[in-house]
């Protein structure tokens, strides 16, 4: 592919090789933008994310969430997902992604069954409709642990960029509380050896 590229003289760009997908993330999506912006796709300038902070709240948060099952809220499907995979690979913890609105009409009825065992990840929205849900979230459900998370950042993609990058930060340290290894994945590698039989 690189050869047609460079022969068709188009932009492309080299993603390292021999890394797991979740961490390859910032060489996958950094080159894809570069290349929209190169066609004339997008306009995108700078982007800054502030990583010191999200290494720090990540460090805080693992330290909250070690002896719970964590249920991530949030507008954005995408990044609660995010962080669903993350705890699960690297932390190898059980973690519920949990979207606004959607989730007011149907969590809400298992939500009754919370307790200290779960711990409520808000990753604060900044849609004023999702507001209210949140403010009774935090009355309602006062039982589990409840962790706040305000997003940092200029803009939306900013904002996103810094939840995906806490929810790695927030992974990597709860697996080192629980003696874990983040990039061991041997019951996926285990998984393909039965699919190869």
């Amino acid at each position: 592919m690189e050869n047609i590229f460079k022969e068709k003289n188009l932009p492309y760009t080299k993603v390292p090789m021999g890394m797991v997908p979740r961490m390859a993330f910032p060489y996958i999506f950094f080159s894809l933008v570069n290349v929209m912006r190169a066609l004339g796709f997008v306009r995108i300038d700078e982007i800054r994310i502030d990583s010191k902070n999200a290494e720090d709240v990540g460090k805080d948060i693992s330290i909250k969430i070690k002896d719970t099952i964590p249920i991530i809220v949030g507008s954005y499907e995408s990044v609660c997902r995010r962080w669903k995979n993350n705890l699960n690979e690297n932390a190898k913890t059980i973690a519920i992604p949990s979207v606004l609105p959607e989730l007011v009409h149907n969590d809400f009825v298992a939500w009754k069954n919370l307790d200290e065992k779960f711990s409520l990840i808000i990753l604060e929205s900044e849609r004023e409709e999702n507001k209210k849900a949140i403010e009774f979230i935090k009355k309602k459900f006062g039982k589990c642990r409840i962790i706040e998370v305000e997003a940092r950042g200029r803009s939306k993609i900013e904002r996103m960029l810094y939840f995906i990058l806490l929810a790695g930060f927030t992974s990597y340290y709860l697996a080192k509380l629980k003696n874990e290894l983040p990039e061991e994945n041997e019951i996926i590698n285990e998984w393909k050896r039965y699919l190869s039989e």
